[in-house]
């Protein structure tokens, strides 16, 4: 027998159960939303008004009414705990027209799983090119290092490539930040521009992986140094930063080794030294290694400018990442804005920047 109404007087006019004392049948949103809060029967005859579509969520992002110009669904978390070794690089010069000096920081992030096998393959690649025991490698090898003189030209192109090629087989992602210093820094509490790409690095790191622990090349100079760099690094990890609010996902401080001692500290300035050389318009070596660089760096929300790889300012440089790395679109407030943008520098080409006047960043 149906029973008519409610004795709970909740929303259903109607109960199709076994009577109106059953439990679970009273559950006040499987009314329609317009019969309002107070019961009302009949229901009005008028249809309600037009709702705006609710909130994007996961389920609806991809609907037609949250889309303006590109998908701009945004990357998951890695879940696996990774290693990231981080080093610095600069280009004091750039050959790219328009371009100031430049500082960066970047490195790569290891799974953890994959650290010792990955440092071991490399270590064996070192010795397959008769690298002594010990002996480092960089992207530019100073005069006193083995590298500078015995290995040069292509075996030095086909050494990169082949210890790039052995980490994108265990998964490794790649991170950059460069900035131009004739600009103002991304985060105006940093010191310097160079810290400045560091922490814009760690906000990436701690958007990236649940979590990491971060690895960096010891500074240069003398222990006090190395006790302040380490200070920065912790005050900025508990204190935050003014785009992160706290840096959870990094379990503990920054820690430091000598590049010496690792082949993936090398690795990570190999990455960073080479980004940095091709952004800054090198041309004869850079761009043969680059291409091996460029599907390990990590995306964000479908691109990868201005996450994996983030050239400051974007006002100036943000056109550079469809000519360098083949974006279509990048993310702005939330939407996909295609590339190039006309009236910004570099809109025809990489190396015309159409700077009539001085633009500020």
């Amino acid at each position: 027998m149906l029973a008519v109404g409610c004795a709970r007087r909740c929303r259903r006019p109607r109960i199709d159960g076994p009577g109106f004392d059953s439990p679970h049948l009273h559950h006040h949103n499987q009314a329609p939303r317009w019969l309002g809060r107070r019961f009302r029967w009949p229901p009005p005859l008028v249809p309600p008004k037009f709702r705006s579509p609710p909130p994007p969520t996961r389920r609806n992002l991809n609907d037609a009414r949250y889309m303006k110009t590109a998908s701009i669904r945004p990357e998951r978390r890695d879940a696996k705990l990774h290693l990231v070794f981080v080093d610095d690089a600069e280009q004091k010069k750039p050959t790219r027209p328009g371009m100031n000096s430049l500082v960066s920081t970047g490195g790569v992030a290891v799974p953890i799983e994959a650290v010792a096998a990955l440092e071991s393959n490399i270590d064996l690649i070192c010795k397959n090119y008769n690298f002594p025991d010990g002996e480092e490698f960089k992207w530019s090898p100073n005069k006193k290092m083995w590298m500078h003189s015995n290995l040069v030209h292509d075996d030095r192109t086909r050494f990169f490539i082949e210890i790039l090629e052995k980490a994108q087989q265990v998964e490794v992602k790649v991170i950059v930040i460069i900035c131009d210093t004739e600009y103002n820094m991304m985060d105006l509490q940093s010191p310097n521009h160079s810290f400045d790409t560091l922490t814009v690095f760690l906000e990436r790191v701690n958007w990236a992986f649940l979590a990491s622990l971060v690895v960096a090349d010891e500074p240069g100079g003398n222990r006090r140094k190395e006790l302040q760099f380490l200070k920065e690094c912790r005050n900025l990890l508990s204190k935050g930063s003014s785009q992160q609010q706290k840096f959870d996902k990094i379990l503990i401080n920054v820690l430091t080794t000598p590049s010496n001692m690792t082949r993936l500290l090398q690795l990570a300035d190999v990455v960073t030294s080479c980004t940095t050389s091709f952004v800054a318009g090198e041309s004869k070596y850079s761009p043969q290694v680059f291409e091996h660089i460029l599907p390990m760096v990590r995306k964000h929300s479908g691109s990868l400018g201005g996450g994996g790889i983030k050239i400051h300012p974007d006002y100036i440089y943000i056109n550079l990442y469809h000519w360098l790395l083949d974006d279509e679109y990048v993310n702005k407030g939330g939407s996909g804005i295609p590339l190039p943008i006309v009236g910004r520098p570099y809109s025809t080409g990489p190396e015309t920047p159409n700077i009539t006047g001085e633009i500020e960043g």
